[in-house]
Formats: structure tokens, C-alpha cells, sequence
């Protein structure tokens, strides 16, 4: 179909044109399109959520989003469209394209019912435009394992096993599943997905040559896991250890996994890809120091467009009722909603326009709250939320809280 910038087609890519496609949104991030990409990346992506602007049958940029299903507070999960690829050839910028593509985007994840779109923001810049509100961050760690002594004690549990990663999915993914709901943000995993993060290839998503070690479930512990790699640490001999993923339901399975990779032999440092904000790790070491932050980033963004659907989709910690005036510039959100929590469960509807609101915020604000990631009464210290009293601003933040910090590990 035509977009609003003159001489731009939007539509989905065929098959043949993938490729292609492909090899323009690689450049848009200073990559180049690697051998085996496209027939990966097509296990997972369907080509009828891609998206293409052509120019003169030239393909200039694009984007795409997986179907996903996200955990939300209070244990439940939510449809959610899994924003990703989004780029425009350097040789047409600044003409609007972006914008078009993502309207055209937002406009499908509309018309297939889903009530708000995630991504993850290669420039943080770009996406409170759209709506989108910073709902989770991460850190990077790096760990001295001389210097590390876990002090909690170590429940009575089953030895850890190594399993090779061609013979993992099948122990992993019920883990996971597990662990999804029981941390918001966290999005499950196709087994197309996890045919890539523990494939023989090295990408986005995960893969390469990887060592598994594997918590079995436990009574009523579902277990847990660890994903990661080992190169050599140079001169000074010994290896470095990189954690890609370590998912645990419960503490008790987590510390033990942290017990395994931190007395591993000749590991002289350990460099931890993501791990959540609320992480209790350095809570159980003799030396907080050993487990040194190296950087926090910014990860899940939440971009809401059936307000109403989203609210009632997660759990709340206490009851009591709320009216929200939403302010969205493109319209999917705009209106007044009046959200009721009994006994956990909420409602929420669709009020008359004008009426009056205990909170009013933009459709990014509310994005940013929705997994308990940030208060509302942090936003409105901000001026990002404006309340009727500070009495309305003290249930709408207790409304919202989340418990633990949002998460999510899933790279896409």
C-alpha cells in the first residue's frame, strides 16, 4: 500500500525479496548480512508481519514484529507484538519514512488485536516519539571469581549436570516457561526460538558453542540453567567465562547455579550479559565489590494501544479504583479509563471524554509503568504525570507497583 511519503511503498516482503530486505536492515546497523541468516531468521519471523518501503522497486528500509506472548505482574501474560528490524537506508533519511513505517506497524498491531507492542531501542532517542515508554532496564556484570564467596547456604538439591546443547531444549524450555511467569516482562519462546539461542551459530539471539548446565526440577521447584561460553584469557592464562543466560524460578535453584559457575576450574573472570535489576546476587557474597555493575541499559520499551485490555491483563498487589486521562498524540490511546481492583482482579472501561481524572499521563508514561518498572510517583516528580491530589498519586503508584523488577532475556 502507499504510505504518506511521496513515492514510498509499504508492504510485506515475499520470500525471494528477503534477502534482500535482510541485507538493508543489517546495513541500517553497520552489519553485513551473514551466510544462513535469512533461513534462521525466517524459522521465527512470519512474512506477513515484515515490512518493506520500496522505493522505485528498490527496497530503502523496513520492520517487523514476532508474534509474542509477554508475563505481566501478578503471574499472567499478555499478547504482545515483538517490535524488531526497524531501519531506514542512509540514503533516504529525514524524508519521513521512519514515522511511516511506524504508523503502518502500529496500525496491524491493531487490526490483529493485540494490545500493545514491545521492542528494544538501538538509539533510546527515537521511540517516545511512537509512544513508547522505557519499561525495564538491565545490567552488565563482571565478576572476579577469586575474589567471591557465596555465603548463602546452599540447599540440599540433586547434583547440577552438564548437558550437551543439542540435547538442552527439551530441559530448558519447561524451566523457562516456568520462570516466565514469575518475573514481568519475560516473553516465552517458540521452539523454532530455541533452535537459534542454542544453535551451533553464533547471532542476535543466541548460539555458538555453548556449555548448558541444567538444575532439574525439584518438588516444587521447576528447576533452572545456565547458558554460556568460555575463551581463552590470554597471556595470563585461565579463561574467561561469558554468561549468556541464567533463569531460575526460585533463590534456591538460582544460588546453586551461581555456586557451579563461580568455582568453575581456571575461570579467572566472568563477563554477565543481562542480568535483572533486583538481582539477589550480590546480596549472597562475602564481597559485594567481586560483582561489579559495568553498565545499565535500557531494554524493554512498552508502547500501549488498548488501554483498557492491557490494565485488566495484569495482577495488582492491593485493590482500590483509579481514572486515567491518557494523552496520545497518534490517537490509539486517548481517553479517560476508570481501572477497579477487587481482590486482585481488575476492570477497566472506557469513560466519557472530560471526565475527571485522578491521574492524567502520556500513553510513553503509561508504557513505562506498566511492568512496575517505575513508579508513578517517580514519573510525576519528572512532570511525565499529573495527579489530582497527592492522595490519587499515592493509589495510582500502589496501584501499578509490580513486585519484582521487569525482565527480560530473550533478544530480539
Amino acid at each position: 500500500m502507499s504510505s504518506d511519503v511521496e513515492g514510498i511503498e509499504l508492504r510485506p516482503v515475499t520470500a525471494d525479496e528477503a534477502p534482500r530486505w535482510m541485507q538493508v536492515i543489517e546495513a541500517g546497523f553497520g552489519e553485513h548480512l551473514e551466510p544462513g541468516a535469512v533461513e534462521r531468521e525466517l524459522t521465527v519471523l512470519p512474512l506477513d508481519r515484515t515490512i518493506a518501503a520500496v522505493d522505485r522497486d528498490r527496497i530503502v528500509g523496513g520492520a517487523a514484529a514476532y508474534g509474542f506472548t509477554m508475563s505481566v505482574p501478578g503471574g499472567g501474560s499478555v499478547p504482545a507484538a515483538g517490535v524488531t528490524a526497524v531501519a531506514v537506508s542512509a540514503t533516504h533519511r529525514r524524508r519521513g519514512i521512519l514515522r511511516a513505517i511506524m504508523r503502518h506497524q502500529l496500525d496491524d498491531v491493531v487490526r490483529r488485536g493485540e494490545p500493545m507492542a514491545i521492542l528494544n531501542a538501538s538509539e533510546a532517542a527515537i521511540y517516545g516519539r511512537f509512544g513508547y515508554g522505557l519499561a525495564s532496564s538491565y545490567q552488565r556484570w563482571s565478576i572476579d571469581p577469586g575474589s567471591l564467596r557465596i555465603t548463602r547456604p546452599l540447599p540440599e538439591r540433586p547434583p547440577l549436570r552438564l548437558v550437551p546443547q543439542d540435547e538442552a531444549i527439551d530441559l530448558v524450555r519447561p524451566i523457562h516457561d516456568a520462570a516466565v511467569a514469575a518475573r514481568p516482562g519475560m516473553v516465552r519462546r517458540s521452539e523454532a526460538w530455541w533452535r537459534l539461542v542454542l544453535g551451533p551459530d553464533e547471532q542476535w539471539k543466541g548460539g555458538g558453542k555453548l556449555f548448558v548446565a541444567v538444575a532439574e526440577p525439584f518438588g516444587a521447584d521447576p528447576g533452572g540453567y545456565a547458558v554460556y561460553s568460555m575463551r581463552d584469557a590470554g597471556a595470563e592464562g585461565g579463561l574467561v567465562m561469558r554468561v549468556r543466560e541464567l533463569t531460575a524460578a526460585t533463590p534456591d535453584t538460582e544460588v546453586l547455579l551461581w555456586h557451579l559457575l563461580t568455582t568453575t576450574d581456571l575461570v579467572r573472570a566472568i563477563e554477565v550479559d543481562a542480568a535483572p535489576i533486583d538481582d539477589e546476587l550480590r546480596w549472597w557474597v562475602h564481597d559485594p565489590r567481586a560483582v561489579r555493575m559495568v553498565a545499565l541499559r535500557d531494554y524493554l520499551w512498552v508502547r500501549l494501544l488498548d488501554v483498557p485490555a492491557a490494565l485488566a491483563a495484569r495482577g495488582y498487589g492491593v485493590d482500590g479504583s483509579l481514572t486515567l486521562e491518557v494523552v496520545d498524540d497518534a490517537g490509539y490511546a486517548s481517553g479517560s479509563y476508570r481501572l477497579d481492583v477487587d481482590a486482585g482482579a481488575a476492570t477497566c472501561a472506557r469513560r466519557p471524554d472530560g471526565t475527571d481524572a485522578d491521574v492524567r499521563l502520556d500513553v510513553g508514561a503509561l508504557g513505562a509503568a506498566y511492568l512496575g518498572g517505575v513508579g508513578l510517583d517517580t514519573l510525576a516528580r519528572a512532570g511525565r504525570v499529573q495527579a489530582a491530589s497527592l492522595d490519587a498519586l499515592a493509589t495510582a503508584t500502589a496501584l501499578l507497583a509490580g513486585g519484582r523488577a521487569p525482565f527480560c532475556d530473550t533478544r530480539f
